[in-house]
Formats: C-alpha cells, sequence, structure tokens
C-alpha cells in the first residue's frame, strides 16, 4: 500500500471514529428537567383514605470527581413551583460509548445502555441498595419513534418502551427502578422539559398533589372519564373523546392487579364480577398513562 492510500486510510478511520464517537443523546444533561409524579395506595389506612399523590421534579447541576469519573448531581425538588431543589443522594455520568451509569457515591451501577440489541439483557438494581439486584430484563427489540421532539431510540420490553434514549423513561430518569417495585405505588412522567421548552407533557399540570381525604379531584380527571362512579356492572371510559385502542388495568386496594385486558375507547369495561370496593383504573393509552378510582357497589 502507497503512502496515499495509506494517508487516505487513516483519514477515513478518523473521521468514521469521529462520528460514532458520542453519537446518541444522553439524559445526564444540565438543559433537561422532568416531572414525576408518584401515586401511592396505603393498604393499611381506612378504605376511604387510602390515595395519595406527590410530584418531584429531578434536573442535573454541578460536577464532581469520584475515582476518576466525572459526575453530575441528580437535584429534586417538591414544591410546585419547582424552585427549592436539593441534591439527592445520586450521581450520575455517562461515557464516550452510549452508556449511563448511577452513583451513590460508593457504588456505581449501569443504568442506561444505548448499545442493546433485542435479546440482550440488562440488569436492574434497587435505588435504595445500589448492591442488591432485582433481577435480569431481556430487552425484547430496539426501534426508534418520535417522541418529545425528536427521532428517539427505543428499547421495547414486553412490547412497550422500556426506556428510551435521551428521555429515560415514562416514569421518569429513574423510572427503570420501578420495575420491580411493589404494586402499591406507581410513577408516571407529566413533563419533560429542555432549554424551558416543554417537550412531552401527559397532564394538564406538571405538579399534582393531593392528600389522604379520600377520593381525590385530581386534575387527571379531565383527561380521562369514567361513569358511572359508583358503579356496579360496568365502567364507560373515555379520553378526551377520542377513538383509540388502550391497555387498561384494575388494581385493588392490597396493590394487586386483578384484571387488565386491551380494549377500544370509547367503551365499557364489565366490572360486574368484581366484589364492592374500592380500586384504581390504570389505563395505557399510546404514551400516555391515566389513572383514576372507582368504587363498585
Amino acid at each position: 500500500m502507497g503512502i496515499r492510500s495509506l494517508i487516505i486510510l487513516l483519514g477515513f478511520l478518523l473521521v468514521t471514529k469521529t462520528n460514532t464517537a458520542q453519537n446518541y443523546d444522553t439524559i445526564v444533561d444540565t438543559t433537561k428537567q422532568w416531572s414525576v409524579v408518584q401515586y401511592w395506595f396505603y393498604t393499611d389506612w381506612p378504605t376511604e383514605d387510602r390515595f395519595a399523590a406527590f410530584t418531584t421534579g429531578y434536573r442535573f447541576r454541578g460536577d464532581t470527581v469520584i475515582n476518576n469519573y466525572h459526575y453530575k448531581f441528580l437535584e429534586e425538588c417538591k414544591d410546585s413551583l419547582f424552585e427549592d431543589w436539593y441534591r439527592s443522594d445520586y450521581l450520575m455520568r455517562d461515557d464516550s460509548a452510549g452508556r449511563v451509569y448511577i452513583s451513590d457515591y460508593q457504588i456505581e451501577k449501569l443504568l442506561y445502555d444505548y448499545n442493546l440489541e433485542a435479546n440482550d439483557t440488562i440488569w436492574i438494581f434497587n435505588l435504595d441498595n445500589l448492591s442488591y439486584c432485582e433481577g435480569p430484563i431481556i430487552i425484547d427489540s430496539v426501534g426508534s419513534e418520535f417522541i418529545a421532539g425528536k427521532e428517539r431510540k427505543v428499547f421495547y420490553w414486553w412490547g412497550l418502551p422500556f426506556y428510551v434514549e435521551g428521555f429515560g423513561t415514562y416514569r421518569g430518569p429513574l423510572g427503570i427502578f420501578t420495575t420491580y417495585n411493589v404494586a402499591n405505588c406507581s410513577w408516571d412522567l407529566t413533563c419533560f422539559q429542555q432549554n424551558n421548552e416543554m417537550l412531552y407533557q401527559s397532564e394538564d399540570n406538571c405538579y399534582i398533589y393531593f392528600d389522604l381525604t379520600g377520593i381525590p379531584d385530581s386534575p387527571i380527571r379531565n383527561r380521562m372519564k369514567i361513569y358511572p362512579n359508583p358503579a356496579s356492572s360496568q365502567l364507560h371510559i373515555s379520553v378526551n373523546g377520542q377513538q383509540q385502542t388502550v391497555s387498561v388495568a384494575i388494581i385493588n386496594m392490597q396493590g394487586q392487579i386483578i384484571a387488565q385486558q386491551a380494549m377500544q375507547l370509547p367503551g365499557s369495561l364489565p366490572i360486574g364480577h368484581l366484589p364492592s370496593g374500592y380500586y384504581l383504573l390504570r389505563l395505557h393509552a399510546g404514551v400516555a398513562i391515566y389513572t383514576q378510582t372507582f368504587i363498585k357497589n
């Protein structure tokens, strides 16, 4: 091989390496912000007082170095104006190979890997104890969808988006930890912003809160409508009056999913077989998630 050919080859390899070194969108980005609502079902409280919802904001600020790795501080916020931010117990970093890591200052674990392919495995750890492994997840497939303002790489599990490049999950940047979560709590991403531009919003408000004062009057009800409530034989369900196919689940006061099916909206869901009591209806419509309580007579 001549000198001229060798120079051309080296130039091609350099350009290829430059174009592929960090050709992905990370979530460890100080321009991004998430709002996540947690719905809690307190099984040891009186039946009429078991529901609550709390919203947490997430963002990245500041840098530090631990064991020669550069991390950013993950900050949280609990107030409705998203003004009172404080550092969480975790740090996060990414590398040039498309992997995102989380650390509790002592233990580091892989959180997201944008290089996985169908049938690859990612391990889920416990957020309260990163040394404890909850179990494996085998990725169904990898594709792309237009999510939060751009085409993004999506990793699917059980046919649904498990995590999304540069976005995290539909349960927030730490939502992957909720995969093996106990059934009496659920996380839903309400808003995702970048450079103060709203790129994703699943609810009328980014901030949702209600305390244990009975069945809540949440802003979420303006989006999903169910009637009658209380009901004895069936629930009529609609979301903004649109025709669409959705997945619905009914959750009892013990946090157990006791019924789950696909249905066409607007439509009716039979509930005559259920024992009398309070239930939570959870509905997946595309990328949005809706929840509402109902009473079975």
